[in-house]
Parts: structure tokens; C-alpha cells; sequence
């Protein structure tokens, strides 16, 4: 007979563990729409890999919108995060770095 520790059943943990894997889902989801619509409507060019799941964004930076994470191609491994600095990135790479 399994111990009842009061924290409530193996069952109630496990259904809460499969809700936050459900937002999580979701919320990944949402980033990746709203990413792409951001990029396009800065006129950022991009091609779609893995249905949408990694963008490879200006031929040089790796992009997953689910999580934001992002990539130079072109120097060093630091991953970065989110959308907004990606696309600042960019807009230094095309007008130079502001002094």
C-alpha cells in the first residue's frame, strides 16, 4: 500500500506537470507567430526550417522564435535571447555600430 505523504498523489503532480508542459507548448507557439510577423513586418528576410521552429534570419543568425534563443553565424558561440535584440543586431550589422 503506497504512503500517503500528504502532498497530494503522484497522479495530482503528474497532472500538474503535464499543465505547465501545455503552456509551455503554447507559449512557444505564440513566439514563434508573433516572431516571424515581427521580423517580416521590419522587412527582415528569413527562411523557415524545421516548420517554423529555427529561422535562419539575413543568411547569418540562427534563430529558434519558440524560445528566442538566437546566434551570430559568423563569431563566437554566445547564445543570446530574444527577438528585439536580435533584430537591434541586425540593424547594427546593416548601419554600423552608434557612437
Amino acid at each position: 500500500k503506497p504512503r500517503d505523504h500528504g502532498a497530494g498523489t503522484m497522479s495530482d503532480m503528474g497532472d500538474a506537470f503535464a499543465g505547465l508542459r501545455e503552456l509551455s507548448q503554447i507559449k512557444r507557439k505564440s513566439n514563434r507567430e508573433n516572431s516571424r510577423k515581427l521580423l517580416t513586418d521590419a522587412g527582415v528576410s528569413f527562411t523557415v526550417h524545421n516548420d517554423g521552429a529555427h529561422l535562419i534570419v539575413e543568411r547569418r543568425w540562427d534563430f529558434w522564435p519558440g524560445t528566442g534563443k538566437w546566434t551570430d553565424r559568423r563569431g563566437g558561440s554566445e547564445y543570446r535571447r530574444g527577438v528585439f535584440p536580435l533584430m537591434a543586431a541586425i540593424h547594427r550589422a546593416k548601419v554600423g555600430p552608434t557612437r
